[in-house]
């Protein structure tokens, strides 16, 4: 058959098959025609991801037209199987955020807990979203369905053009740019890097635990002390009165107390949990992924110095999803997960009682709370729902995006900013009534945005501004550790990033190791500031964007 010939059929084939190319078309082609309305990629990008997009959906058209109507409808059904979940979230985000998902956050999203999805999809799931939902699946379904048998092209007779296309599919799996631009290419192999790399980290993690590694203390052995760290989640100081809100956010924490030092000026170092606590209990930095895994953690260094160590989480962790995140808290001796309770973070408050309780020289106890995450009224008992805008008039904004609903959240998110302040402070209180040498470390792990300036609540990385990585930062010190302890400095107008929080950690414990460096510790008279980033931002970088956005808004 010549040239002509197969074109003939080629086209032919178009018209017969026209239910296989809008099925292609509807599976592979909506979510790179929307990457134009993306704030977050350049326009090249939106041409190359329609361009290769465009290309692998010719590709396996006429890669089908080589097999009889079953194999096509199984090859059809395979590929709406395999870009389903990837399509909805892309052009959920696309359309709502406008704003197109990146690897970093793509990998968040494997590492989300279960349990987090399942509130967070019945919280924002209704009747329109479900119907929608069914609708976008049925459309493949209903096409696949009606595709007929029709003219199969022999492989035998055109063995260049079957060698030809089976090249170009194959481009998609080994060329960068090409598996980078299609959507759901980039979002599975960024699934096997994540799966790759925490394969390893686990197993160079358990072979280090094995070699020595000297870590010793500033004080006698018989002076004891307990220490405890609290994370909280999605907490941005600029909604806390205890750095001057105008809601009373913190009833309970106050300036006023001699012993809480409320540091002004300490930024997140990334937007998700995950990443955040990846940095935050290890030596991790930009420059040296590897030191995740090749240094010891927070768990392990004080394990080392003869500490017992205790962990108390009510955020979900561990079982058969085990993240980057479960193999630095399981090193802690004693683990308890409240977040089975299901309950407000006032859940941890026996768990802790209980810990303290213990007739143990040194402690270390860390603390994780659910804090400000979305959905906002899930973090707090009906007793604390205090802020409502309808009643104090509290939101002046007259933007568009300022509706009804919008305002509602921010009174959620305040509500919720209300009951941490009680949480925290319970926490500290228990402490002060153990009458240990102790201290308390509270921070959040990063801010949240809640209609400050656009129609947006949340945190996304797509969508940086300096509410995603502005955080509160407190130390609460005992009478007796600041005797102790009259080396150390707090000053609350440093400039500091929790990036950093390891070695200013270990430095109130009055550890030293290998590596040490004191210069980094904000406790330590020998600190020096640093370029503080959010990601792959400078600080200074997103507060010019952020005021950029305030300005034009």
């Amino acid at each position: 058959m010549n040239k002509q010939a197969f074109k003939d059929k080629l086209i032919e084939g178009f018209k017969q098959k026209r239910f296989l190319l809008f099925c292609l078309a509807y599976l592979l082609l909506p979510v790179p025609l929307l990457t134009p309305i993306a704030h977050n990629i350049g326009f090249s990008d939106c041409l190359w991801a329609i361009f290769f997009s465009v290309l692998l959906l010719l590709s396996l058209f006429v890669f089908l037209q080589f097999f009889r109507i079953k194999t096509v409808k199984l090859c059809c059904t395979v590929l709406l199987i395999f870009t389903v979940v990837p399509s909805a979230i892309f052009i959920a985000y696309l359309l709502f955020a406008q704003a197109f998902l990146l690897s970093d956050s793509i990998t968040s999203i494997f590492e989300t807990n279960p349990e987090e999805s399942k509130e967070f999809i019945a919280y924002y799931m209704n009747p329109f979203i479900t119907a929608g939902i069914i609708a976008y699946i049925s459309i493949p379904v209903f096409m696949i369905l009606k595709m007929r048998a029709s003219h199969v092209i022999s492989i035998g007779r055109h063995k260049l053009a079957f060698t030809l296309v089976i090249t170009v599919l194959l481009l998609f799996v080994t060329f960068r740019p090409a598996a980078h631009s299609v959507y759901f290419i980039n979002f599975y192999k960024t699934y096997i890097q994540y799966k790759k790399r925490h394969y390893n980290e686990k197993k160079e993690i358990a072979s280090r635990l094995k070699q020595p590694f000297a870590v010793t203390k500033l004080q006698p052995d018989t002076v004891g002390q307990t220490l405890v760290v609290v994370i909280g989640e999605s907490l941005t100081r600029r909604h806390m009165s205890l750095y001057g809100y105008g809601r009373k956010t913190n009833v309970l924490l106050h300036r006023g107390d001699s012993s809480l030092a409320v540091y002004d000026d300490v930024v997140s170092p990334q937007v998700h949990t995950i990443p955040v606590i990846r940095k935050v209990m290890t030596f991790l930095e930009r420059s040296h992924a590897d030191y995740f895994s090749s240094r010891p953690s927070l768990f392990e260094l004080f394990n080392r110095a003869g500490y017992e160590t205790y962990f108390i989480s009510n955020q979900p962790y561990g079982g058969r999803y085990e993240t980057s995140y479960d193999l630095l808290l399981t090193q802690a001796k004693h683990q308890h997960d409240p977040s089975l309770h299901k309950k407000p973070d006032g859940v941890v408050l026996p768990y802790l009682q209980e810990a303290l309780a213990e007739k143990k020289k040194n402690k270390l106890i860390v603390i994780h709370l659910m804090g400000n995450h979305m959905a906002y009224v899930f973090r707090y008992p009906k007793q604390y729902d205090v802020f409502h805008n309808d009643s104090d008039g509290f939101i002046r904004s007259k933007a568009k995006y300022m509706t009804p609903e919008a305002r509602k959240t921010i009174d959620r998110y305040d509500n919720s900013v209300l009951y941490n302040d009680f949480v925290v402070s319970s926490i500290i209180r228990q402490v002060k009534a153990s009458k240990a040498s102790s201290a308390v470390v509270y921070f959040s792990d990063h801010g949240e945005e809640v209609y400050e300036m656009r129609d947006f609540a949340g945190h996304a990385y797509e969508k940086v501004s300096s509410y995603m990585c502005e955080i509160p930062f407190l130390v609460w010190r005992s009478p007796s550790f600041g005797r102790y302890r009259t080396d150390l400095t707090f000053d609350p107008a440093r400039r500091f990033s929790t990036a950093d929080f390891l070695y200013s950690f270990t430095d109130l414990a009055g550890l030293r190791y290998q590596n040490f460096d004191a210069t980094r510790s904000l406790l330590n008279q020998s600190f020096k500031p640093r370029e503080r980033y959010f990601g792959e931002y400078t600080y200074k970088d997103v507060k010019d964007m952020t005021a950029n956005m305030e300005g034009s808004k």
